[in-house]
């Protein structure tokens, strides 16, 4: 439970935003200068893979503190276009998509969805 002196309207987004997540404050107390190629963090899964533009994988943290994932970890796949990640999501390569189509591409899902994709 956390309780505000004051409301705040925009707290679960600020709790949302990566910069102000909970870190370890002996890590960050036992350097001399911040380092910013590392993050130290308190989540479920660790950064093991990150190649800009293509990927980002995540896998379950061993000495996370909450208990185990349900999951082998996360694949966070870059598109280049948005044509890119409407065939991923055709082709059913995406579990999950974040990223804007186009009102064309949608009323193509749409159409098709019945027919050749199943439900979704």
């Amino acid at each position: 439970m956390i309780y505000l002196k004051t409301p705040l309207p925009f707290f679960l987004k600020l709790l949302a935003f990566s910069g102000a997540g909970a870190v370890s404050p002996q890590f960050y107390q036992s350097q001399p200068d911040f380092v910013s190629d590392r993050v130290v963090g308190t989540g479920a899964y660790e950064l093991t893979e990150y190649i800009p533009g293509n990927v980002l994988r995540l896998r379950p943290f061993r000495n996370y503190w909450g208990g185990k994932t349900k999951n082998q970890g996360i694949d966070i796949q870059f598109f280049s276009s948005s044509a890119n990640l409407l065939n991923a999501f055709k082709t059913r390569a995406v579990d999950v998509a974040y990223q804007t189509l186009s009102p064309y591409q949608v009323r193509n899902l749409e159409n098709q969805a019945p027919q050749k994709i199943g439900r979704w």
